[in-house]
């Protein structure tokens, strides 16, 4: 028996089991970085936002304007998420508004031709619509007061009124808007109105 050959076989084999193990450990070690490091890595932007302008944003130390102007000074602040709170008029259009006086809503007219605070703009869907388009990183979620609304058919009208606007002005708007439910068997009704 030559044993300078079966050692040089031996040689191979234990040469041989270090590259599996090696190549398994490397494998091992690749795995363990990608759990560890890269999954938790978000791609969502939303995951790094610190602040989400409420009312759109305060103005002049005036908070809940859902103005024209207090969404231009967001956004020149860095503010990329905004809270809108949606109101309906009482003729029954979609306008940005915290909350009606006293004597209640107002005409669409009404609304779009005052002021908010005695020198602010008042918006309606169509204006944050082309606010959207204007600034393609702006994201808007949606308040639809609950408080303020009888029954929870009230409040999906606010939804149907964003996403039939939005389909006659921009539909991949929708994709920006981020809803804000009271509860989960809402998600489910929500869903009926659209779903990406």
């Amino acid at each position: 028996m030559n044993f300078g050959k079966l050692w040089a076989v031996m040689e191979r084999i234990v040469c041989f089991r270090y590259y599996i193990i090696s190549f398994c450990l490397v494998l091992f070690l690749g795995y363990l970085f990608y759990f560890f490091f890269l999954m938790n890595v978000s791609s969502n932007f939303l995951d790094y936002v610190d602040f989400i302008g409420h009312g759109i944003y305060g103005i002049d130390n005036i908070t809940y304007t859902n103005s024209k102007d207090s969404l231009e000074v967001a956004y020149k602040n860095g503010i990329r998420v905004i809270e809108v709170d949606f109101l309906f008029t009482n003729d029954g259009e979609l306008v940005l508004n915290h909350i009606w006086d006293e004597d209640g809503s107002v005409s669409y007219n009404e609304f779009m031709h005052g002021v908010i605070n005695d020198k602010y703009t008042p918006m309606d869907l169509k204006m944050l619509f082309e606010c959207m388009r204007k600034y393609d990183d702006l994201y808007v979620v949606i308040d639809t007061k609950e408080e303020l609304y009888d029954n929870e058919k009230e409040i999906f009208d606010v939804y149907e009124k964003i996403v039939n606007e939005a389909y006659l002005y921009d539909v991949s708007l929708l994709d920006r808007f981020i809803v804000q439910l009271y509860n989960f068997k809402d998600y489910k009704l929500l869903n009926k109105i659209y779903k990406p």
